[in-house]
């Protein structure tokens, strides 16, 4: 019972992280194809304090996967757990490097911006953060195989 609960608490932990990280992505996306500067303004406002807990819930979540490896005996180096390791670390690091900093800066050139159609200084950004967004859902595509499946395990 112990078990299923800490599987429980890994999953429903990283379902809520993924879900908190891409739904705000999709709904800035959704924010940015409008071309509106007071559309992408009124997104940044009313998503600060969630942008800051996702990397909190991703950690718990990793913790509780880490708890759940040991509780369950599965071998720390075992190949599928590393994969899985190496893509969490990738996902974060392409958060805090690529998506995390180019949302921000396009958020600073919209807060002072004037209504109307986005100013052209945020459209390098926001190609970054639409790269950053396929390489983010193909790690995290790659994150679930790799949890379901279990290659070379």
């Amino acid at each position: 019972m112990v078990n299923l609960i800490l599987i429980f608490l890994h999953v429903m932990t990283m379902f809520v992280a993924v879900a908190l990280a891409l739904g705000g992505s999709i709904f800035l996306v959704m924010a940015l194809r409008t071309g509106r500067t007071e559309v992408v303004r009124s997104y940044g406002s009313a998503t600060k304090s969630i942008v800051r807990i996702i990397p909190v819930v991703f950690v718990i979540g990793g913790i509780f996967g880490l708890i759940t490896a040991v509780a369950l005996q599965f071998n720390l180096l075992a190949p599928w757990l590393i994969i899985a390791y190496i893509l969490f670390a990738l996902l974060a690091l392409s958060g805090a490097a690529l998506s995390g900093p180019a949302a921000e800066n396009i958020g600073k050139i919209v807060a002072t911006a004037p209504d109307g159609p986005l100013p052209a200084a945020a459209a390098p950004l926001i190609d970054r953060f639409y790269r950053a967004q396929a390489i983010e859902v193909t790690v995290l595509v790659l994150i679930v195989f790799d949890m379901v499946v279990k290659p070379f395990g």
